[in-house]
């Protein structure tokens, strides 16, 4: 039985690299190449919200009081701008000084962006949108609120 499952599953593998070139090709970058650059954050706000919380609803931005809770006892970084360099280098910054400088790499057809500190804990995003001054990241937030976080960051430079 699993032998005949062996041409599906390989007919199934070339139309997903098929489709991944074809992409490629149609939008001239590849999804690595279109986060390169530097990106500054300019707002986090809640997409989704479970309907039991309190005080928080959807599209309402986030203050820093409320995100430093929303993100206590998760690894998350903190920062206000990020720049994504060639070799999968990501530098962080906040207020002007170098915060952190780890590793980054897309997953899932561009549809995930994970990051990897020195120590190896990572934080995932759903990445939502990304044009050329323009990125949308998303992750779940179940504590608190329990909604969407949507971040926005805007391209600073023209990569």
């Amino acid at each position: 039985m699993k032998r005949d499952l062996l041409p599906l599953v390989s007919i199934l593998a070339f139309t997903g690299l098929v489709s991944a070139s074809v992409g490629v090709l149609i939008t001239g970058k590849r999804p690595e190449a279109q986060l390169l650059g530097q990106w500054e954050e300019v707002s986090w706000t809640y997409e989704k919200v479970d309907p039991t919380s309190v005080d928080v609803s959807t599209g309402v931005s986030i203050g820093e009081e409320l995100r430093n809770e929303i993100t206590k006892g998760l690894v998350i970084h903190e920062s206000e701008m990020w720049r994504f360099e060639p070799g999968a280098a990501l530098v962080l910054q906040k207020n002007g000084e170098r915060n952190d400088t780890l590793q980054w790499k897309l997953k899932g057809y561009g549809r995930m962006l994970e990051l990897v500190y020195g120590d190896q804990h990572q934080e995932v995003y759903k990445v939502r949108e990304v044009k050329d001054d323009e990125m949308v990241l998303q992750f779940n937030n179940d504590m608190i609120a329990r909604g969407v976080v949507r971040i926005v960051l805007k391209r600073v430079d023209n990569a």
